[in-house]
């Protein structure tokens, strides 16, 4: 065991990370924002040279979330990194799409009507910051979580009047509330028009919806509390990079349509391969990548690129489509480097499995190849033919092959020593 100071140049292929610092009670809900060498100058230094020490895997043993570090009280860099590391060891990739590389400020308000609001809030007791998030998924108001001055409680929305003004203003941010919603916000809406012509009772709305949230919060708290039982080393120390070995539930497709028409349950998008690479085109083409994972998650990497090619009309998946892709698709979902070296995406609210069953040839009425199959689905597959005289004879049958190839064979044989390891 080392302290932070001294684990320059080791190097090993499994790190366990413990965190001395936490709440001095159980059940607390603030915990002191002093941790040590990180709070002093270069301290987010030191954090690097600690969790970048492991060849293959890191695990963190901590008493408390990554909700619990308020950046309002400190201002160390090293601090909000450990903060933003920790999201992403418990929740994945897709914490980094949704870190919040700001908390936001008191000022940089958009228009006086958000302005108003905000104060309108203040007065009443709630804390708030502005403009907060990255790029084009940013929150005209961030609440913070009383019992949790980490994190935030809700997000206000205020529209202006260029919000009414436009049509395609109004698809375009519906998208964007659906993708911030993906990414962990919980979203209240205010219309200018409404508070114009009644800000205080847009107020006693805006405040029976924050308190409705926190008493949620609440009672969930206390659900998870009533059970007496022995806690466990898991219990006590949530965040790790393991994750059980479970098969992901289905998920619900979100239907596309390329059109401008709009019917109940589906969501249509202005497809316009033009603009593929415009900045105001990423909520567009954003939620048409979260549909795409929803309804076939796990997902390659290389299947998820020619799938929104194709819908662009665009007959090649070249590097640059592909890294838009991955630019997009990092905010939306997690994504694992598997065995065979391809990048597999799974949707929110799933757990990245080993293995699983082979979905076939085509997933939801889409013809894919077995390049396109997820290494999980391939290991699944091979499984079934542990016993075979010939297992990759008996695979490449099965998949009607015809002619087995030597790097066909060879991949299957890998594919076969991968599952026994199992």
């Amino acid at each position: 065991m080392k302290n932070l100071e001294t684990v320059q140049g080791d190097q090993r292929d499994v790190i366990l990370i413990s965190i001395g610092y936490g709440p001095t009670e159980p059940g607390a809900r603030t915990m002191s924002m002093n941790f040590g060498p990180l709070n002093r100058q270069g301290g987010e230094r030191r954090l690097n040279v600690a969790i970048t020490r492991a060849t293959s895997e890191v695990v963190i043993f901590a008493s408390f979330g990554p909700e619990m570090i308020d950046l309002t009280r400190s201002g160390a860099r090293a601090v909000q990194d450990l903060k933003h590391y920790l999201e992403f060891a418990e929740r994945g990739p897709v914490a980094l799409g949704a870190a919040i590389r700001s908390m936001g400020g008191l000022s940089g308000y958009d228009s006086d009507f958000e302005m108003a609001v905000a104060e309108g809030l203040r007065k009443r007791g709630w804390e708030l910051r502005t403009q907060v998030g990255v790029s084009k998924f940013r929150v005209d108001l961030g609440v913070i979580h009383p019992d949790a001055p980490g994190r935030f409680l809700a997000g206000i929305e205020c529209d202006g009047a260029t919000y009414h003004s436009s049509p395609s203003a109004r698809d375009r941010d519906r998208v964007r509330h659906i993708i911030l919603e993906q990414l962990g916000w919980r979203l209240v809406r205010l219309w200018s028009t409404d508070w114009f012509l009644d800000s205080a009772a847009c107020l006693d709305r805006l405040e029976r919806q924050l308190r409705g949230l926190l008493e949620q919060d609440r009672t969930a708290s206390s659900a998870e509390l009533e059970p007496e039982t022995t806690a466990t080393p898991e219990a006590q120390c949530p965040l790790k990079t393991e994750d059980p070995l479970l098969v992901p539930e289905p998920v619900a497709p979100l239907p596309i349509r390329a059109d401008h028409g709009e019917t109940a349950g589906e969501l249509a998008l202005e497809i316009d391969p033009t603009r593929f690479y415009d900045a105001d085109y990423i909520p567009v083409l954003a939620a048409l990548v979260l549909a795409i994972i929803a309804a076939e998650s796990p997902i390659t990497l290389r299947r998820l690129a020619r799938l929104v090619a194709r819908r662009h009309g665009f007959q090649r998946t070249g590097r640059e489509i592909m890294r838009v892709v991955r630019e997009t698709a990092e905010r939306l979902a997690r994504i694992t480097l598997s065995g065979d070296g391809d990048d597999v995406l799974w949707a929110v609210g799933t757990v990245p499995a080993p293995t699983m069953s082979y979905r076939g040839p085509s997933v939801s009425d889409e013809p894919r190849t077995w390049a396109e199959t997820p290494h999980p689905e391939k290991l699944g597959f091979a499984l079934a033919f542990l016993d075979q005289a010939d297992p990759a004879r008996a695979m490449a049958d099965a998949l009607k092959l015809g002619r087995l190839t030597a790097p066909t064979r060879q991949e299957f044989e890998a594919l076969m020593a991968d599952a026994r390891r199992l």
